[in-house]
């Protein structure tokens, strides 16, 4: 049995309960329209290794202006078992469902109510799912991060660079058109609600050099190109 829950979720800025996302076949994924980039040092060659973040433009809808919306450093889910089982609770990546973090794994418990604080300091700005399976439950949700971008250095980036210097960001993986119920750090009543847009700002890291960024507004019916230099 799979379904969705309401589960009570005090989460950075940002709380979304949403339908299940649908599994895509390795073989389509190619097709889908996504950034095409390579990055390059001031010379021409390929960056090997570079982090590729990105930090999303969002329609604001809210409800109450001027809402101060304050970053938590952990997420608590609240769940119940009507008899033991063995509960694994994990981070997925949309779009491709690549597992991002476990937060659980195969962990016995007994019966009865449970909470797991599940710390996603390592993330960086993007759209995850996690997963809680137990027995033949599966409860999914999705949620979007948002950091400041001096932040976003010490955090798993979305993507690194192969060893061409080549990365690859599907428009799905960024979300975009995505609608996200947001609340109060005090409240779980929805006040407003975001909508990923189309623009965003890449963010590029590399040891050894400047940290790169660029404003970028993309077509979503179509996969762009695009070569990005970094500096020492």
């Amino acid at each position: 049995m799979k379904k969705n829950s309401p589960l009570v979720i005090a989460f950075f800025l940002i709380l979304l309960i949403s339908c299940s996302e649908k599994s895509v076949g390795p073989g389509d994924i190619d097709y889908e329209p996504a950034l095409i980039g390579k990055v390059t040092d001031s010379a021409g060659n390929p960056l090997t290794g570079v982090n590729v973040h990105y930090v999303p433009e969002l329609l604001d809808s809210s409800l109450k202006k001027g809402e101060p919306y304050t970053p938590m450093p952990s997420t608590r889910i609240h769940f119940s078992l009507p008899v033991p089982a063995r509960v694994t609770l994990v981070i997925l990546a949309p779009f491709t469902r690549d597992t991002v973090l476990y937060m659980l794994k195969n962990e016995f418990m007994n019966a009865g109510t449970h909470s797991a604080d599940i710390n996603l300091d390592t993330l960086t700005n993007g759209v995850y799912i996690y997963v809680l399976k137990y027995d033949t439950t599966e409860i999914e949700s999705s949620f979007l991060i948002i950091r400041d971008i001096q932040d976003l250095p010490s955090t798993m980036p979305l993507v690194r660079t192969d060893n061409q210097g080549n990365f690859k960001l599907h428009y799905k993986r960024l979300g975009i058109g995505k609608v996200f119920p947001f609340t109060s750090e005090a409240s779980p009543v929805i006040i407003g609600y975001r909508i990923i847009l189309n623009r965003f700002k890449i963010f590029l890291v590399k040891e050894g050099y400047n940290n790169y960024s660029e404003d970028l507004a993309v077509d979503t019916t179509t996969s762009m190109r695009k070569t990005f230099r970094m500096i020492r």
